[in-house]
């Protein structure tokens, strides 16, 4: 599980990651309050896990369209869930959503990766 230190490391980097997404969003046009279907990926060591944390998931609203094995960032072998919810682009990148996804999947041995979205 993660500590507290990781934790806040994660969250930096997805603040970071996030502002720029928002940011490009923006300068193209891009509505970001309204509603759009928002696809967020998780990486867990373990098939177990995976199943775990879907499950937790789908009782947050997300519907699970993948869970599938997976190569992490760090070339280990893993398993990918991806989650769809819908929800505005602001709410999205909101500090506070990426605060709750990655204290969620350090729950399962899990990291949160981050989200997307298709966008016109």
């Amino acid at each position: 599980m993660m500590n507290e230190e990781q934790i806040e490391k994660s969250l930096d980097e997805h603040l970071r990651r996030n502002w720029e997404i928002l940011k490009n969003l923006k300068e193209k046009g891009v509505e970001l309050r309204s509603a759009l279907k928002t696809e967020h990926l998780f990486m867990t060591p373990r098939q177990l896990e995976a199943g775990k944390l879907a499950l937790t998931l789908e009782k947050k609203g997300f519907n699970i369209i993948e869970i599938e094995p997976a190569e992490t960032k760090e070339g280990r072998e893993g398993w990918a869930v991806v989650g769809e919810v819908e929800m505005t682009l602001e709410a999205a990148a909101d500090p506070a959503t990426a605060e709750e996804l990655i204290k969620l999947a350090a729950t399962f041995e899990a990291r949160y990766e981050g989200w997307g979205a298709e966008v016109e």
